[in-house]
C-alpha cells in the first residue's frame, strides 16, 4: 500500500514500530491501545495501513481527505497513537 517491504518479502502496508512482534502480543498491544484512545484512532489506523489505496489515496494527504481530516490532524493522531504503543510496550 504505502511501498514498503513488509514481512515475507511482500510490499504492502508498514506497521508502525514495535507493532510486530513475535506472537499474539504485538496485536493485542496495539488493541489495548486503541480502546484506550477510541474508535477515531482505529480508523486512522485502518485508513492507513489496511484500506485499499484505490479507496483512500496513496498520499498521507489523500488519507487525510478521506478520513475529513486535515494534514496535521492526521499526522497528529498517527504520531499519538505510536507513542500510546511505546508507552504500552515500556510498561510491560
Amino acid at each position: 500500500m504505502n511501498g514498503h517491504l513488509a514481512t515475507g518479502g511482500d510490499y504492502g502496508s508498514a506497521l508502525p514500530r514495535g507493532v510486530q512482534i513475535p506472537g499474539l502480543r504485538g496485536y493485542i498491544r496495539v488493541e489495548r491501545v486503541l480502546r484506550r484512545l477510541g474508535p477515531h484512532y482505529r480508523q486512522t489506523l485502518e485508513a492507513v495501513h489496511v484500506k485499499s489505496s484505490v479507496e483512500t489515496g496513496r498520499t498521507l494527504r489523500q488519507i487525510a481527505d478521506y478520513l475529513g481530516l486535515t494534514l496535521s490532524g492526521l499526522t497528529t493522531r498517527l504520531s499519538r497513537f505510536k507513542e500510546h504503543l511505546r508507552d504500552d510496550g515500556a510498561q510491560l
